[in-house]
């Protein structure tokens, strides 16, 4: 749970003076970040023997937005509608994994990952998980960004998705983060007054705006595997190390080296249906996998559904009734040895 040296003078759990949140409720946790920032959603996606589902936040309001530390022990999942804000979360142990449609990249201490007002966020936060989200609502800091940068007064900003903190202007941002952490956290420091702590903001805010123009550069593409046949063979592996749930078309493509098509032709020659269908399948049959050994009066299905990936509770409900011939309430609720 305790921090590295990615941002200077941060070496346990942050801003831990002030928690806002502690526990094991994802609902009360919601209700809290929500009740000062954009609102969103947290989903538990523990795998079995995997983490606590302890989770931690503490909170201060600056002058500009909101900083939180965050501590999570299992795996959780982060959905919100389009956001208002900016949200720049850093992680100190651990990795966060964005989805922005095809693009999802995985960040890990040195990095951050940055989504932009309009970008609906999608964050899988891993075991063991610490970090420090800043928000800047465009309400409060929006005339001061675009005084420093007048192009905002046509069209919106936007941050990279990826923000390299080792050096340039992402060092410059992860020191004065780091400040700013120690400085508020400490009643005696002049910088908890607000003129001298709103200056600091200031300054956050101009590295951000300068990391727009130093973007993570992308990874180079692995080499391609030889015919469809090695290919199916690739992804059904990397299909079997990793979660189902996870898996987006673009993980395929990166891990055989071949185009989406070609891993369609190969799945649909095999299995006769394509790739990601073949996905989707597995997550329902280990979604009624565990509906058949969960207790009825412990477990919920949309809690076992959300381990896998699944969110829309309608939808989802379709989709396994399609599958199997039944509602996931009753798998959940057949005694144990009585088969479908």
């Amino acid at each position: 749970m305790h921090g590295r040296t990615v941002i200077p003078g941060i070496s346990g759990p942050p801003l831990s003076s002030n928690v806002f949140v502690h526990g094991h409720d994802l609902r009360r946790a919601e209700r809290a970040v929500s009740s000062v920032i954009d609102p969103r959603r947290f989903h538990y996606r523990r795998r079995r023997g995997l983490g606590s589902t302890s989770l931690c936040i503490s909170h201060f309001a600056l002058g500009l937005g909101h900083l939180f530390g965050a501590y999570h022990g299992t795996r959780v999942h982060v959905v919100s509608p389009p956001l208002r804000s900016f949200q720049i979360i850093v992680p100190l142990q651990g990795g966060l994994t964005g989805h922005f449609g095809r693009d999802e990249p995985t960040v890990r201490p040195g990095e951050a990952l940055a989504y932009s007002p309009g970008d609906a966020m999608n964050t899988e936060w891993s075991e063991e998980c610490t970090a420090i989200v800043l928000s800047f609502g465009w309400e409060q800091a929006g005339s001061l960004l675009c005084s420093m940068a007048p192009e905002a007064a046509e069209a919106p900003l936007r941050l990279p998705r990826i923000l390299k903190l080792g050096s340039g202007p992402g060092r410059s941002f992860a020191n004065l983060l780091g400040t700013l952490c120690r400085e508020i956290t400490d009643e005696e420091s002049a910088l908890r007054n607000r003129p001298a702590g709103t200056q600091l903001e200031q300054l956050l805010l101009r590295a951000l705006l300068e990391l727009r123009r130093d973007p993570a550069p992308r990874p180079p593409l692995p080499t391609p595997v030889t015919g469809r046949r090695r290919a199916l063979q690739v992804a059904l592996e990397h299909i079997e190390q990793h979660d189902p749930a996870d898996i987006h078309p673009s993980d395929l493509v990166a891990a055989t080296g071949v185009s989406i098509r070609t891993l369609e032709t190969a799945f649909l020659e095999r299995f006769q249906i394509g790739p990601m269908t073949f996905i989707k399948r597995l997550r329902l049959r280990r979604v009624h996998d565990a509906l058949l050994t969960a207790s009825p009066a412990e477990s919920r299905v949309g809690d076992i559904a959300a381990e896998h990936g699944f969110y829309n509770g309608s939808s989802f409900a379709k989709l396994y009734r399609d599958a199997f011939g039944e509602l996931p309430s009753a798998t959940l609720e057949r005694l144990p040895g009585i088969t479908g």
